[in-house]
């Protein structure tokens, strides 16, 4: 049984938002892969804002998708940025290396606003 929810809809600009809940790891694989459908159809250049604010914790299986998405979507001029990750969760996106990949944000506005620089 998955403690994952994924809710994902548009913002302003083309940019989509996608809030996470609960744990990010192979328990919520449904989810994941729903989510994954999503990001192949979104058009070049999009955004994407991963709010992360209740997530409680995530593992390399998750990074690996995002890492993944992450590719995917800049081979396409988009990108993804974090919102306010709690510490645990920074943590490990930290050991393993994508919070130099990753812009973090203390809010979806704000990340909206760097993106139109």
């Amino acid at each position: 049984m998955s403690n994952l929810v994924i809710e994902e809809k548009s913002l302003e600009a083309g940019a989509r938002y996608v809030k996470f809940t609960g744990v990010l790891d192979a328990s919520g694989q449904d989810a994941i892969l729903d989510l994954e459908q999503k990001i192949n159809n979104f058009p070049p250049k999009t955004l994407v804002v991963f709010d992360f604010q209740e997530l409680d914790y995530l593992n390399s299986y998750a990074i690996g998708f995002i890492a993944h998405w992450y590719n995917f979507l800049h081979k396409k001029e988009g990108n993804i940025v974090l919102v306010k990750p709690q510490s645990q969760v920074y943590d490990t996106l930290n050991v393993l290396g994508m919070t130099s990949v990753l812009k973090i944000f203390e809010s979806t506005e704000e990340a909206l606003r760097d993106s139109k620089k």
